[in-house]
């Protein structure tokens, strides 16, 4: 398998564009430094924001594709941008056409890249992440097992329907089983590779992650979160859609693409060559998921001497469950309250959340 790093991992969203806001409050016009991940987290912030936001990550795949959806974006009308990535149905040679006209608009390197990878392009690339064909996989596998069910989960319209629903067909011994098995480490690792799953797990994988669901879908409709439309059905729910798949968020976003940087870089070093005080907003993803203790700890360091007064950190944690040096706690203040609220509503739901403000 080839190293995790280096390929493509997410394509589409696998976190919860609201509750991202939510936390990071990004109307502000100062810089936002952020994880460029799928490219939606700073396409999506993009349309709430007048600053600029600085897209980083280490892996080049991510922010070759993120360069490929801005050449995307400008070019091409909504119903041909949504095609040619995969949102909406088309030929395999109509997007390899489309893309032959977006070819000259990227930089060598992301040029180069995606000439390698023609096959994603002509599949549509927003379901040709890792994580995105792990889940088909296994969305394909829960259908063997429960077709009917899933086709009645993902079609309530009613929550009282759905939650008796979950009590009295859905939340089964079998089920729960089959759950475990479906994202338990040793699966995770052998067939999907994201280290997320097991490499700093503080918590039981698949309990927590049941749990989490079965909590979501108390206050929540199934064909209203996007996470099991891509667990389930393999795309993304009409209903549930990021900004940057969206006509009116498409139309903000592109006018606002020149305020988008993308950086290819570490965090860790990327922060530590940049000057004090630059920004005002750190979307940074579930880092921690990555990161021992201590490089989570030196993390949070770096990121707070390089925080604006009143800067706003939003951290997610997947299965990694740290905690913060007291040295690093006394430095921040924490929005407790806000942090459960959100890790209740998020439809990714498998997250638990930091907001922080530094102390100045």
């Amino acid at each position: 398998m080839r190293h995790f790093d280096s390929t493509l991992n997410y394509s589409s969203a696998n976190e919860d564009w609201r509750t991202e806001l939510a936390a990071l409050h990004p109307d502000a016009a100062g810089p936002i430094l952020c994880i460029t991940g799928s490219g939606d987290r700073p396409l999506n912030l993009l349309a709430h924001t007048t600053g600029r936001v600085v897209a980083i990550d280490c892996n080049p795949a991510q922010n070759h594709l993120l360069r490929l959806k801005v050449a995307a974006l400008e070019a091409l009308r909504f119903e041909d941008y949504g095609a040619y990535l995969g949102l909406t149905d088309a030929a395999g040679r109509w997007r390899l056409a489309i893309h032959a006209r977006l070819d000259a608009r990227l930089p060598a390197a992301s040029r180069a890249y995606w000439r390698r990878h023609r096959r994603q392009i002509a599949r549509g690339v927003l379901y040709a992440g890792r994580f995105e064909r792990h889940f088909r996989r296994i969305g394909r596998l829960a259908r063997l097992v429960r077709r009917e069910r899933i086709e009645r989960l993902l079609g309530f319209e009613s929550l009282e329907k759905q939650r008796a629903f979950m009590r009295e067909q859905w939340d089964t011994a079998g089920w729960r089983l089959v759950f475990d098995l479906a994202v338990c480490p040793l699966v995770s690792r052998l067939v999907f590779g994201d280290p997320a799953f097991y490499r700093h797990a503080c918590v039981p994988v698949g309990p927590t992650l049941h749990a989490r669901m079965c909590r979501l879908l108390e206050g929540t409709l199934a064909r209203d979160c996007f996470m099991l439309g891509l667990v389930f059905r393999g795309k993304l729910p009409e209903g549930d859609l990021p900004p940057y798949l969206t006509p009116d968020g498409v139309e903000v976003i592109r006018e606002r693409l020149a305020q988008l940087s993308i950086v290819d870089d570490r965090l860790e070093h990327y922060l530590s060559c940049s000057a004090p005080q630059r920004f005002t907003r750190f979307s940074l993803s579930d880092l921690p998921s990555y990161l021992s203790v201590h490089d989570y700890a030196r993390l949070m360091a770096l990121v707070l001497h390089r925080a604006s007064a009143g800067a706003r950190i939003v951290i997610r944690q997947f299965l990694s469950r740290y905690s913060l040096p007291p040295t690093i706690e006394a430095r921040i203040v924490r929005e407790r309250q806000l942090e459960t609220l959100l890790a209740q509503e998020d439809h990714a739901f498998a997250y638990e959340f930091l907001i922080a403000t530094p102390r100045h």
